[in-house]
């Protein structure tokens, strides 16, 4: 048995052995959640026959699935915390950011679709015009 004279190896920043692997996993896991929210989005708004209307498809329920893997995130994360797994904190707080500027730029899509879809009360333009030609076409002159 020969003993070395090299000091053991400081592994006190390293966190605990194994973490970046999780990191790596959970990681992975919520951005195939992300693309998974996406993609049912996406099927549910493409439309292939144009001569229907378009789909009203609201972000609500969408950006709910979204803030619920936030809320996974969160908690994971501040477990990690605990347990002194220092890169999947790290891995969650990149997560958490990204998915908290879908959800706020989601909802703010959403807030600006239904201004767009609703004129303001004091909305004084033509309404209930039947092509879009003169005045005389317009329901509200009464010709």
């Amino acid at each position: 048995m020969t003993t070395s004279t090299e000091p053991a190896p400081d592994r006190t920043d390293v966190g605990r052995p194994g973490s970046g692997c999780a990191a790596f996993g959970l990681v992975l896991l919520e951005l195939l959640a992300l693309c998974g929210v996406a993609l049912v989005w996406l099927g549910e708004s493409f439309r292939l026959d144009t001569s229907r209307d378009e789909p009203d498809v609201r972000l609500d329920g969408y950006l709910g699935a979204l803030a619920l893997v936030f809320l996974v995130a969160l908690v994971v994360a501040l477990v990690a915390g605990w347990r002194g797994a220092r890169a999947v904190v790290w891995s969650q707080l990149v997560m958490m950011t990204l998915l908290l500027a879908v959800i706020v730029a989601g909802g703010a899509a959403q807030r600006h679709e239904d201004e767009r879809d609703h004129p303001a009360p004091g909305f004084t333009g033509m309404v209930g015009c039947r092509s879009g030609g003169g005045d005389s076409e317009c329901a509200h002159t009464g010709r």
